[in-house]
């Protein structure tokens, strides 16, 4: 094998190498923003827009394919069970409970959410940014 052809081949694979990390980060990304950062200081926040990247929890269809819905933005080994947030909302075409989204949304908010035991909690509430 020739100098050239070597030196092709390890700049073909650094930029094999780096399109994968970015693809990884990309896809793992679960929101680009501190969760607890949103909770603890939402007046700060209110009207920033971030990207979110979740799977949908009790999604509430309001008709002309318009949706609110809880959505969990942490990821757990191979589920999101995490960082619940709430979209007031997000238009899209037939979304469903345990559907993983990406989307860019505007905070407006917090509000309440009351687990299945009863606890009431606060957790940040979003809308569907353009």
């Amino acid at each position: 094998m020739s100098k050239k052809t070597g030196l092709f081949l390890l700049v073909v694979i650094i930029i094999l190498i780096a399109v994968y990390t970015i693809f990884v980060l990309v896809n793992n990304a679960r929101i680009d923003m501190e969760y607890n950062a949103f909770l603890n200081n939402p007046d700060q926040h209110i009207g920033q827009v971030v990207h979110l990247k979740g799977q949908t929890y009790k999604v509430e269809d309001k008709g002309a394919d318009e949706y609110a819905m809880y959505v969990f933005t942490r990821k757990k080994e191979y589920e999101y069970d995490d960082d619940l947030i709430y979209v007031n909302s997000y238009t899209g075409k037939d979304i469903k409970n345990d559907q993983v989204i990406s989307f860019k949304a505007q905070m407006v908010g917090i509000t309440t959410f009351t687990k299945k035991n009863g606890e009431q909690i606060k957790i940040p509430e979003f809308e569907q940014a353009q």
